[in-house]
């Protein structure tokens, strides 16, 4: 039996979480401060758009790119032959 792929256009709590591989508990702590991706609702279900995830993935690999290193690297270290 053939299985048809279903696309979603939006994903639940729980299921985002799943595909991005963080608890529900760190994603209600980045709720609280302010990072999570933007939600909508649908009745009382809280939903994140597909679009929302893109884009919350997006400005997480922005922060990293422009955060600068914590210990300089051995190039950039005097007196450190690498």
């Amino acid at each position: 039996m053939k299985t048809e792929s279903v696309e979603v256009d939006a994903y639940t709590i729980p299921q985002f979480c799943n595909r991005h591989s963080i608890s529900r508990a760190t994603f209600y702590k980045i709720q609280k401060e302010g990072n999570a991706p933007k939600i909508f609702y649908c009745g009382k279900k809280p939903l994140v758009s597909i679009e929302a995830a893109r884009e919350w993935r997006a400005v997480r690999e922005m922060e990293q790119l422009c955060r600068k290193p914590n210990k300089p690297s051995p190039e950039n270290r005097p007196g450190l032959i690498a």
